[in-house]
Parts: structure tokens; C-alpha cells; sequence
């Protein structure tokens, strides 16, 4: 077997990109390009409630595209909202709204909230029941997260970074998988990202039992 070719500093020559997550300051990246693009009002303000929704609660671009006001109501209200089955994974799932982000969604959803219930929160036109299909909603949010955080991020990147912190706050993966709607705890761990910090922490672990 011939050896793998690779640049110093570098992955090796042929790998595939290294995907990465989203968390606080990668979020906050986001939030900043999006003040300063140029970009049609429109497609700016669907873009940054997007992300919010993505980023808050581990949403998939999926359940995002027919939120209509109502849902937005009953977070506020209830600190839940309860999904279908119409998703990858085919599970219904209670996602939940800690009680810190109720301000935040009141805030970035206040103009909407005031039209009528049955109204799309993210809409591609200006017709309030119109709504993207999850294709071109994911592709509009993917073009503007490359040019700010580059080709290794992309919207799955919130899911993945949703469940690392939820792991990395010592949430249990069961606990974890009930609330992000996987079957198995299996597909759970995959999305879980290990730190180069949790490695050297583990590795000090054992040298310090030794």
C-alpha cells in the first residue's frame, strides 16, 4: 500500500474538506457579514431569522421552511413547539425554547409577529403564504455562510455544533437524541465533534493516573 502524500500543517492530498461547526463566534461571524452584505432587504432578513432558528434550536432547514406566525406564538408562549413527521428522520419531535432565548426570538420575529397567523415566516416574495422549498432555502443560506465562514461550514453545520454543546454541557446522548429527533442514539454521536482541547484533557487524564 503506497503511503499517503501530505502537506506539512496540512490533511492529506485527496482528502475530502473537513466539515466544521457552528457555534457562538462562528454565529456571530454570520450575524456580522449579513449587517454589512449587499443584499436585497428581503432575502437579508430571511437569511438572519434563518439562522436564528437554526443556531437556537437545532433545527433542520427542513422544519424551518413552513413555519408560519402561530408556531412562533406558541415558542413564546408554551417555550415548545412540536414538529411533524414530514422530516429526514420521519420522527415527530417537541423542540423546546430555553428560557434566555424567549427575547431573542421575540426580537428578531417582532415585525412578523404582527401579521396574521397563518402567515410564512420566511418567505422568498413578498406574498405573506408563499415559502421556500427546502432546496432553494437551503442553497440561498449556504451561499451566504461560505463567503462568511468559508466552504467548510454549511447549514448542517448549526445541527452539528447544536448537539456538540448540548454533549460538551454533559447533557446525556439519550436526553440529547429525545430532544434533536434521531431514532438511534448512534446517529447522535456521529454529529458530536471532539475538541483538540478534549483530547489533550483526556490524554493529561491518564498520564496524571499513571
Amino acid at each position: 500500500m503506497s503511503a499517503i502524500s501530505v502537506n506539512v500543517g496540512g490533511r492529506p492530498k485527496g482528502a475530502t474538506l473537513e466539515r466544521r461547526d457552528i457555534y457562538a463566534s462562528e454565529f456571530q461571524t454570520l450575524l456580522d457579514y449579513l449587517q454589512e452584505a449587499k443584499m436585497r432587504d428581503r432575502a437579508k432578513s430571511n437569511a438572519m431569522k434563518a439562522f436564528h432558528l437554526l443556531f437556537y434550536f437545532g433545527f433542520r432547514v427542513s422544519e424551518i421552511v413552513e413555519l408560519k406566525n402561530h408556531h412562533i406564538k406558541k415558542m413564546e408562549r408554551e417555550k415548545l413547539i412540536s414538529l411533524g413527521n414530514d422530516t429526514k428522520t420521519k420522527t415527530p419531535r417537541d423542540a423546546y425554547i430555553a428560557d434566555a432565548h424567549i427575547e431573542i426570538l421575540k426580537d428578531i420575529f417582532k415585525e412578523s409577529l404582527l401579521d396574521e397567523d397563518d402567515f410564512t415566516l420566511i418567505s422568498p416574495t413578498f406574498h405573506p403564504k408563499d415559502y421556500y422549498s427546502k432546496g432553494s432555502l437551503t442553497r440561498m443560506l449556504n451561499r451566504v455562510i461560505h463567503k462568511a465562514l468559508g466552504d467548510q461550514y454549511s447549514t448542517h453545520s448549526f445541527r452539528a455544533g447544536y448537539i456538540t454543546s448540548l454533549h460538551r454541557a454533559d447533557v446525556s446522548i439519550k436526553v440529547i437524541q429525545e430532544i434533536i429527533g434521531h431514532t438511534k442514539s448512534t446517529t447522535t454521536m456521529r454529529y458530536i465533534t471532539v475538541s483538540d482541547e478534549e483530547k489533550r484533557d483526556a490524554v493529561e487524564k491518564i498520564g496524571q493516573a499513571s
